[in-house]
């Protein structure tokens, strides 16, 4: 099975993130969105595209639509690949808040595999420490924001857009990693495997405590 073969990614230049936008994604998800903005305002030719049910459209909407952002409703799990696969850059996004911090460490989003089975480039924002960063950093398969600082922001965000010729490397590395780790057991073995890491690490590194 090869990698999806989605559209070029030619023409507008299409961030997506897809799913829930809890207190656990919001910065991160509000940070990417006002950069977006920015970069819009100095000429990049850019949407960000928001795949969420109406509960978290609703939640926030008057950001979604001060930011421009594109309501791409919510997409059925089937048809996720593909609305995925018509995006240039898939964000994944951990709070940089504190009090989010203890969810940003611990939780793996799910989103994270459904990213790497689509076969398009990741952006992964948030703290350094969180789970998926960590997850994808382990792997080599996204690219990193861990400041979020507007101007750090729209630094890697447009470096995206530059290099987007570089992307489907970048997903073809991602896609393949998913799919060699896609038999149940593997997965399961590596997550549990993951989780202890973690559990670990917030120990101290202390196998006795």
């Amino acid at each position: 099975m090869d990698v999806p073969a989605h559209r070029s990614t030619g023409g507008r230049y299409r961030v997506a993130y897809a799913g829930s936008v809890w207190p656990m994604h919001w910065d991160a998800v509000a940070a990417v969105a006002e950069s977006v903005v920015r970069l819009r305002a100095d000429g990049v030719d850019i949407e960000f595209v928001l795949f969420t049910d109406r509960f978290f459209w609703g939640r926030h909407e008057s950001d979604w639509h001060r930011w421009g952002v594109v309501d791409g409703g919510l997409v059925p799990y089937a048809a996720l690949g593909d609305a995925l696969g018509g995006c240039d850059l898939l964000l994944v996004a951990s709070s940089f808040d504190a009090e989010q911090a203890h969810m940003s460490r611990s939780s793996l989003q799910t989103k994270v595999t459904d990213y790497m089975a689509a076969g398009r480039p990741i952006l992964a924002c948030g703290p350094h420490d969180a789970a998926s960063h960590r997850f994808l950093r382990e792997r080599g398969c996204a690219t990193f924001v861990e400041d979020r600082a507007a101007t750090v922001v729209d630094a890697a965000l447009r470096a995206c857009v530059h290099t987007r010729a570089d992307g489907p490397v970048l997903a073809r590395h991602a896609y393949d990693v998913v799919r060699g780790e896609h038999e149940i057991g593997m997965v399961t073995g590596e997550l549990y495997a993951f989780l202890q890491r973690i559990a670990f690490d917030a120990a101290g590194g202390d196998e006795k405590r």
